[in-house]
């Protein structure tokens, strides 16, 4: 091979590597991404079914997880199917089944931590957590709306 065949052959190899790594790496930024989603849907899904359990249980907080799934799937199955799995769930949602009603009604969204999203996620969804918390208050049943 002389000079010029081995100079072509480097920079092939050179370029090869880039196009792998920047591939593995969209490829890795896409995965984070659909995961964060997952968490963000099964966080808000989670917020949701325990507004709603509040406003049917007298502003109690469920007792652990698997009553609040078993009460949400009842309601309403498609709306709370994050529910159904809970190894997923708890893997996607940090839930304080410890908190009093009083402690809960104690805070405001900027401090609600009862209910937390793990990695990777969005971030914690206000109007969710509003709702959640007018429902601890008693206020009024929550109202579902947008999912963002």
């Amino acid at each position: 091979m002389n000079g010029s065949g081995m100079k072509r052959w480097v920079i092939f190899a050179l370029l090869s590597v880039v196009l792998l790594v920047s591939a593995a790496s969209a490829i890795w930024k896409v995965h984070l991404a659909l995961d964060a989603e997952s968490t963000h849907q099964a966080y808000l899904q989670t917020i949701e079914a325990i507004a709603l359990y509040l406003a049917h249980h007298d502003r109690r907080w469920p007792p652990d997880l698997e009553a609040l799934a078993s009460f949400a799937l009842k309601h309403d199955a498609e709306s709370f199917r994050s529910l159904d799995n809970l190894t997923d769930l708890q893997r996607r949602v940090e839930i304080r089944f410890d908190v009093t009603p009083e402690e809960v009604v104690g805070m405001d969204s900027q401090t609600f931590d009862a209910v937390r999203p793990r990695e990777p996620h969005f971030g914690e969804i206000s109007r969710s957590i509003e709702r959640l918390l007018q429902a601890a208050k008693g206020c009024r049943e929550p109202q579902r709306g947008a999912r963002r």
